[in-house]
C-alpha cells in the first residue's frame, strides 16, 4: 500500500523532532511545514524531507494546519496525514503488549480504516492502546497522528489548544464518520511538557480557555470539567454530536 502524503507542522524543534528524524532516516517522503525564520535550520537538519515555508511567522498552529489543508486540497490529494512533530515512536499492539514498529508499517495498516463514509482516521495514544483490545473506535477523538479526507467540510478554527477536537467535531457533525485504530499507537510527551510547539500555551494555562471556548461552540455535546489532577479540560459527549436539535433545517450544524 502506498502511503498518503505526510505533512508535519513544526516549530522550535529543528534539533529535537524525533518524528522528523525517524521519517528522514526511514526514507519516507514527508513535508515539514515551518515558519520562515526557521526554514534553513530545518532543511539542514532533515535533508531527506520536503518542506513548505509558511508566508508569515508567529501565527499559531491553526494558521499552520489550515495551510496544510489548503495545500492538500490544491494538490487534489484525496487523503493525507497530518502528524505532530513530537511523536517519538510507533507501536503495534497484540493484546496488552506493544512492540515498536516503523512509521511506515503503522501508517500503512491504519490507512485501511479509510472506508467509504469515513472522513478522518487516527492512531491511538500508547497509554490507552494496551486496554483497547485492538478495536477500531468510531466517532471519537482523533489526535496527534491523523489521516484526513480532503473533501470533509471542516477547517481549523482558533480554539485555544483545542483545534484538533473542534476539527473532529466538525467532521462528525458534517456527516462523516471517524475511526481510531487502537492496534497501532504512538508515543508522545504529555501535553505541553516538552519545549517547542505549544509548550508556552500550556504553561500559561490557555487550555482552560480553550475548554470554555469549545463548550460554548458545542453546548449540546461539550462541557467544561476539572480533572482529578486539577487540570481544566473539555468533556465531549461524542454520541450527542449529531443530535437533531443541534442541526439547522438544512441539515448542517448551525455553528459551521
Amino acid at each position: 500500500m502506498t502511503l498518503w502524503p505526510i505533512y508535519v507542522p513544526s516549530k522550535g524543534r529543528a534539533e529535537t523532532s524525533k518524528l522528523l528524524r525517524r521519517l528522514n532516516d526511514e526514507g519516507i517522503d514527508a513535508t515539514f511545514v515551518v515558519e520562515p525564520q526557521e526554514a534553513t535550520a530545518y532543511c539542514l537538519a532533515y535533508p531527506g524531507l520536503d518542506y513548505f515555508v509558511l508566508p508569515e511567522r508567529d501565527q499559531g498552529l491553526t494558521y499552520s494546519r489550515n495551510h496544510i489543508l489548503e495545500l492538500a486540497r490544491l494538490r487534489e490529494e484525496e487523503w493525507f496525514w497530518m502528524i505532530d512533530d513530537d511523536i517519538s515512536a510507533f507501536f503495534e499492539f497484540e493484546g496488552t503488549k506493544g512492540s515498536k514498529v516503523g512509521a511506515r508499517q503503522a501508517l500503512e495498516v491504519a490507512q485501511e480504516a479509510a472506508q467509504p463514509g469515513v472522513g478522518q482516521i487516527a492512531l491511538e495514544y500508547q497509554q490507552f492502546a494496551w486496554s483497547a483490545g485492538g478495536k477500531v473506535k468510531t466517532n471519537s477523538y482523533c489526535d496527534v497522528c491523523v489521516g484526513i479526507k480532503s473533501k470533509v467540510t471542516a477547517n481549523y478554527r482558533k480554539v485555544e489548544l483545542k483545534e484538533d477536537r473542534d476539527f473532529t467535531l466538525q467532521v462528525i457533525a458534517g456527516g462523516f464518520d471517524t475511526r481510531r485504530v487502537s492496534k497501532y499507537a504512538f508515543a508522545a510527551p504529555s501535553v505541553g511538557s516538552n519545549k517547542g510547539g505549544l509548550h508556552e500555551g500550556y504553561a500559561e494555562g490557555r487550555d482552560a480557555k480553550g475548554a470554555a471556548q469549545l463548550a460554548a461552540m458545542w453546548p449540546w455535546c461539550c462541557e467544561v470539567q476539572t480533572k482529578r489532577n486539577g487540570r481544566i479540560d473539555a468533556k465531549i459527549h461524542w454520541k450527542k454530536v449529531r443530535q437533531k436539535h443541534a442541526l439547522t433545517p438544512g441539515g448542517q450544524p448551525d455553528i459551521l
